[in-house]
């Protein structure tokens, strides 16, 4: 097998020969080898992944399809319904506009809700960095929506009864207690809004972020009734009646199973315990954890799961962390980085410890690969998942290379099992450490250094990219400069 390694530090780009070192027991582990993915020549690999991009592709195009369908229905009925002909006064047209955007936006609650529902089809087409987009989208277009209900319909209502909006206002809050839930829904709607503007994002922890997006289940359960009791067009047995119901249904339908009732199942089924914890860098750990009939989770390499260590002072905390090595029938690792006080206490976890599990989540794995060719580009910790999928997907030696990037070598995670790998499997590694280029990727003493100079093959590979926000950014801009599509590029990005 064509295998070669070459270090960047504070000068030239540099081709090593490379002594195979197997890991350190002491200091970093081992864990059984996972199944490679077995599409035995180059010319199987191609096809293979070829096949597997479009059976993606179609799936992908349906599930876009299908989230417009809840949004087209609500037009359909209302235009049945005679919607077009409750125009004929100002007062009523704003009425009409009000209930028909209050429609479309309890829709596009509920399609957002599914697409966070963490449902295994939506995953693994989509994967959760598609479906958070989407999930984004809609609650932008739904937050809009639900404002232009509320502000249309009590301007229609205050016109139509003579008022001024803040006496119609006070006369439906006091009317009843369905309209006061709503409003109370509204406030929640708009406080999960604005935690998710990027700014205040950054500067809320996980856990807060969470219990505030939480949030949006409660305002959906607070506006329902008022949907009901205080709606001609709902309030009856008519069509839009049975067709909400259904669609709320199933929206909590969803989330209740994949969101609470699947995670307890594994959690109890396959009895997941932490082994030992392995210090591998004055900051970075080794979980490595043990279970039963693992393989039934599906999980690639590559793949993160919501973890939930359930021991006092742990157990609270919900951590979402990718998967270090490829996983086998009984053995799972993470490897953590202390980037905070809940991430730190991770390394006074006691062996036997019982784990909680969410997942597996995500397609940054072999489940993405779209080409022959793969290059790995990986930057701190964002090496862990890098070095879980070269374990097993499917490798034409001589076509694939593993970047690791750091300011020093002591930096670089798990290198020893990493070169150990790229040997066995005939992948090319460039190690790159030394202060970062202002503005780049690559070490401020090769400035010019471009992946294609490690990777020539680069536009007909899938780039799979993982490390910080900023850094994962100039690399895949970097790869779409030197002509890599946009399908071939994958990346995993340290933000929630």
């Amino acid at each position: 097998m064509s295998h070669r390694e070459l270090t960047v530090s504070a000068g030239n780009l540099v081709p090593m020969t490379q002594t195979l070192i197997r890991p350190d027991t002491e200091g970093t582990t081992a864990p059984r080898r996972a199944t490679v993915a077995p599409h035995g020549s180059p010319t199987g690999v191609a096809q293979h992944y070829a096949q597997q991009t479009k059976e993606r592709s179609r799936w992908a195009a349906a599930l876009e399809f299908a989230f417009w369908v809840p949004l087209a229905l609500v037009v359909a009925f209302f235009l049945a319904d005679g919607g077009m002909y409750d125009f004929g006064s100002i007062a009523a047209a704003f009425t009409s506009i009000g209930v028909l955007t209050g429609l479309l936006g309890t829709a596009g609650v509920c399609v957002m809700l599914i697409l966070a529902a963490r449902v295994p089809l939506i995953d693994k087409t989509l994967g959760q960095v598609k479906a958070t987009e989407l999930h984004a989208k809609y609650g932008q277009w739904t937050i809009i929506a639900l404002l232009q209900h509320a502000a249309f319909t009590t301007v229609g209502y205050s016109l139509a009864d003579g008022k001024n909006v803040i006496a119609e206002f006070a006369s439906l809050w006091s009317s009843t207690m369905d309209f006061v839930w709503a409003v109370i829904g509204m406030v929640l709607f708009l406080a999960v809004s604005v935690s998710s503007i990027a700014t205040a994002r950054k500067k809320l922890p996980y856990e807060a972020w969470h219990v505030i997006h939480l949030l949006s289940y409660v305002g959906t359960i607070a506006a329902i009734p008022h949907m009901f009791s205080m709606s001609s067009i709902l309030g009856g047995t008519s069509v839009q009646h049975w067709y909400f119901i259904a669609l709320l249904s199933l929206t909590g339908i969803l989330l209740f199973v994949y969101r609470l009732v699947m995670p307890i199942i594994n959690t109890l089924d396959h009895n997941i315990r932490v082994t030992r914890v392995v210090r591998i860098a004055p900051d970075t750990i080794n979980i490595e954890m043990s279970g039963r009939r693992l393989e039934e989770l599906g999980a690639q390499g590559g793949q993160y799961f919501h973890w939930r260590f359930l021991a006092p002072g742990f157990w609270w905390h919900q951590h979402p962390f990718s998967l270090s090595a490829a996983p086998t029938n009984n053995s799972l690792r993470i490897t953590v980085r202390a980037l905070g006080n809940g991430s730190a206490a991770l390394a006074d976890l006691r062996p036997g410890t019982r784990v909680g599990i969410e997942g597996p989540y995500g397609i940054f794995s072999d489940a993405s690969r779209t080409k022959e060719a793969a290059v790995f580009v990986g930057a701190g910790v964002g090496i862990a998942p890098i070095r879980s999928i070269i374990e097993s997907t499917a490798i034409a030696p001589g076509r694939a290379a593993v970047i690791l990037r750091a300011s020093t070598e002591k930096q670089v995670y798990l290198l020893e099992e990493i070169r150990e790998i790229c040997a066995r499997r005939g992948i090319t590694l460039a190690v790159l450490t030394g202060s970062r280029k202002p503005g780049g990727w690559v070490p401020a003493s090769r400035p010019n250094l471009k992946l294609t100079d490690i990777a020539p093959y680069l536009k007909d590979a899938d780039v799979f990219v993982c490390g910080p926000n900023d850094y994962t950014e100039i690399v895949t801009e970097e790869a779409r400069t030197l002509g890599v599509p946009a399908e071939q590029i994958h990346d995993e990005r340290f933000n929630w």
